[in-house]
């Protein structure tokens, strides 16, 4: 075979070759990556869990609300147990993370039931035994958030304060679903993120040592396509700028290295009523609370009676 040619085939062998490579780096892997992150549930190990409050000391009833979504006619159903209080300081609605459901504030429901505060802890859609929504590592999940608020509202009829508990995913969407609503009188994020667009660049470069450029930015794209949001509707600070005045308790893990205390003092630094910053030595990623359970509740209890003006005995029932 003549040089020339022999050179053609090379030359050819290799554009296919780097056209295979591009294609697998710059369409597949954010294609799947987007998929992925919006047909997310929880994972086996938590499905599995049998636990239910009563098993640890506490009351509770299995709930169904719907969540609140745009769509009049979309019947999304969000599953949850509430646990009743006969003399409640307040109700606490609990929030789990990505891949996980409510067993993962289970325990930590519990013991803030034992100090006096009702609870509501929901499966997020696709997660649990909730109904089948598309994920969306909090954005859509604030819809969920929305319809438990209105579920304690219209519903349960409390007279006592309202709390919003999230951590992870759930915190995110925690604090994007105060920006929509008044109608929580204090707010506990626990390892939140900053904004969908720093997270996946973060967690590229964690994982992968890869930069924000090229394929961060188009699985950001892909992902606002998907799912339907702008950066400015899926940043945490925007939406605490958002909440205004309202009380913001901001947790986070001195060794976690996904949603590292630099993120939770950045988030902080825009709360602009009553707040307080509690960063947790040796905790990682979601586990401020498996760290020091005790230390946890105290903190916690002490914030909300602090901000919420409660006196020592609540005549209100939660029951």
């Amino acid at each position: 075979m003549p040089k020339s040619r022999l050179r053609k085939w090379i030359l050819r062998i290799l554009f296919i070759l780097i056209s295979l490579i591009l294609l697998f780096f710059l369409v597949f892997i954010p294609l799947f990556v987007t998929h992925f992150m919006t047909h997310a549930g929880s994972r086996p190990m938590d499905l599995r869990i049998t636990t239910t409050p009563q098993d640890l000391g506490a009351p509770f009833q299995d709930i169904i609300f719907p969540s609140k979504t745009p769509d009049v006619h979309d019947s999304l159903q969000i599953s949850a147990w509430y646990m009743p209080h006969e003399n409640p300081k307040g109700l606490i609605i609990y929030s789990h993370g990505l891949f996980r459901s409510r067993q993962e504030v289970l325990q930590r429901a519990v013991d803030l039931w034992h100090s006096g505060y009702a609870g509501l802890l929901l499966d997020f859609r696709r997660h649990g035994k909730s109904g089948d929504g598309k994920t969306s590592m909090g954005y859509l999940e604030r819809q969920d958030v929305l319809g438990a608020i209105a579920y304690a509202k219209d519903s349960l009829n409390l007279q006592i304060p309202i709390v919003t508990y999230g951590v992870s995913m759930g915190a995110a969407a925690t604090l994007l679903a105060n920006s929509e609503s008044t109608q929580v009188d204090a707010i506990i994020i626990d390892s939140s993120f900053r904004s969908f667009d720093h997270t996946v660049s973060h967690h590229l470069k964690l994982w992968l040592g890869w930069p924000r450029f090229p394929i961060g930015s188009i699985i950001t794209v892909l992902a606002k396509w998907r799912i339907g949001f702008t950066d400015e509707q899926f940043d945490m600070r925007v939406a605490i700028d958002k909440i205004g005045a309202r009380p913001i308790f901001v947790i986070a893990g001195e060794a976690d290295t996904r949603m590292p205390p630099e993120i939770a003092e950045e988030l902080y630094s825009h709360c602009q009523g009553e707040k307080q910053l509690y960063i947790v030595p040796d905790a990682r990623h979601g586990r401020a609370y498996e760290v020091d359970p005790t230390g946890f509740v105290e903190r916690v209890d002490r914030f909300l009676t602090r901000v919420t003006k409660l006196p020592a005995n609540n005549s209100s029932t939660g029951m």
